[in-house]
């Protein structure tokens, strides 16, 4: 979300199904540190 508008922040690829792991660095900053792409399965 964007501090200053309130609005939200879209980035990527649309409907992609996706996932995140994120760790906050010692200077307070999120970092993204994994990253995996899910599969459509069976």
């Amino acid at each position: 979300m964007n501090r200053t508008t309130r609005k939200k922040i879209k980035r990527g690829v649309e409907k992609g199904r996706t996932k995140a792991y994120l760790i906050k660095g010692a200077d307070e900053k999120w970092r993204i540190s994994k990253y995996v792409v899910l599969g459509e399965g069976c």
